[in-house]
């Protein structure tokens, strides 16, 4: 499991967008994996949504990962 969470870990380090929590570095354990990111202030990004938006927001990303999936711009993986 953790060689997956460490290739996720790596391809997030590519991205580079403004809207997009920037991921410095990694350190992994025997036990634990660690993560440096990007200082966010202003705390939690849901706190200052709405109820009403917040549902609008995650049905909006559900009807965009239905439509990735649709036209097999992303796999999803099996888990075993």
């Amino acid at each position: 499991m953790f060689d997956k969470i460490k290739r996720e870990i790596k391809i997030l380090k590519l991205f580079n967008h403004p809207h997009i929590i920037k991921l410095f570095d990694f350190i992994d354990t025997s036990s634990d994996i660690f993560v440096i990111l990007e200082y966010a202030s202003g705390g939690e990004l849901f706190d200052l949504i709405s109820r009403q938006e917040k549902v609008r927001i995650i049905q909006t990303l559900i009807d965009y990962i239905i439509t990735m999936k649709n036209r097999s711009l992303i796999i999803f993986m099996n888990q075993s």
